[in-house]
């Protein structure tokens, strides 16, 4: 009879012990099925702010380019404008129709390149800002000599020359400043990744 009652104990006590990995066990699987459940909405939640912010600086980065463009357009009609102030042919007579025209067409497209440069002003980086202001104070250097000089006539004189050249260099290479800032701005864009931003 002690036999028998031991191995009913035993027998329970295994039921028992059985019973209770069993629960455990299933314990560990609903904690696994709620964990992944938990880890899907959030991995959900993490792909779609980042496709909103994808979208975002898809949108910014589209509007910046049409902006950027359009400015990189207005530089590069403002240069040839200025630089057509002192064409080396008007050293054999220019005549004083020519160049009223230049100063008209100077103005026409100096009107248009400050209209983009002021109403876009805070959507330009500052780096691009800068080498703009820059450019338009070297064209406003030649536009005064020239005018200045134009008025008194004063084109005979070597000095008006040497000044042509220095100022169109200058005129150039600020010119390319803007262009290269531009060109910077989008090689930044590239190297985007939503963690770092712009």
């Amino acid at each position: 009879m002690d036999g028998i009652l031991l191995f009913l104990q035993l027998f329970i006590a295994g039921g028992i012990f059985l019973f209770w990995k069993y629960w455990e066990e299933k314990g560990k699987n609903l904690a696994t099925k709620e964990d992944i459940g938990e880890i899907t909405k959030k991995i959900e939640m993490i792909k779609g702010a980042i496709g909103s912010q994808l979208y975002i600086h898809q949108f910014r980065y589209q509007n910046e380019f049409k902006i950027l463009l359009d400015l990189s357009e207005k530089v590069v009609m403002l240069k040839t404008a200025t630089l057509a102030f002192r064409p080396m042919l008007d050293s054999f007579g220019g005549g004083e129709e020519e160049k009223k025209k230049r100063m008209d067409e100077y103005w026409e497209i100096y009107r248009k390149f400050y209209r983009v440069v002021e109403c876009r002003k805070p959507f330009y980086h500052q780096d691009i800002y800068n080498e703009v202001i820059a450019l338009e104070k070297t064209g406003r250097l030649e536009l005064v000599q020239y005018k200045f000089t134009f008025d008194r006539g004063e084109e005979r004189d070597p000095k008006y020359w040497e000044n042509a050249i220095k100022n169109a260099e200058k005129i150039e290479e600020q010119a390319e400043k803007v262009l290269e800032a531009i060109r910077a701005r989008i090689t930044k864009w590239e190297n985007f990744s939503p963690e770092k931003g712009f």
